[in-house]
């Protein structure tokens, strides 16, 4: 069975992700998808907590899998654009795991 939308989008709300702006950054990612004709094409979930925190605001795009840390209402509006509504991922956005340390561990642990 086909999932009835093409991308679901996981974005982090907890507390290290909100004391650096996660609110404007969800603000500014449901504004613009529905700006974009996409609110039915793209699955917005918001968690408490994608496990790092230092490089927040995050999110993950799937079906692809892909991560964007420190975010920002510009660079959320580019991911719209140019991955979720145009299928490329936006590169110089893409976390490089090669780049990350260890994941801090959830807020939630």
């Amino acid at each position: 069975m086909a999932l009835p939308f093409k991308h679901h989008v996981i974005a982090c709300d907890g507390t290290s992700c909100r004391d650096r702006g996660s609110r404007d950054v969800l603000r500014t990612l449901r504004a613009r998808l529905a700006e974009k004709g996409l609110v039915g094409e793209v699955r917005l979930s918001v968690c408490n907590c994608l496990g790092l925190c230092t490089r927040g605001p995050n999110c993950v795009v799937y079906p692809e899998g892909i991560w964007y840390s420190g975010l920002s209402a510009r660079r959320v509006t580019k991911i719209v654009d140019e991955h979720l509504a145009g299928g490329r991922p936006v590169k110089g956005l893409v976390l490089d795991w090669d780049d990350v340390e260890e994941p801090s561990a959830p807020d939630w642990a």
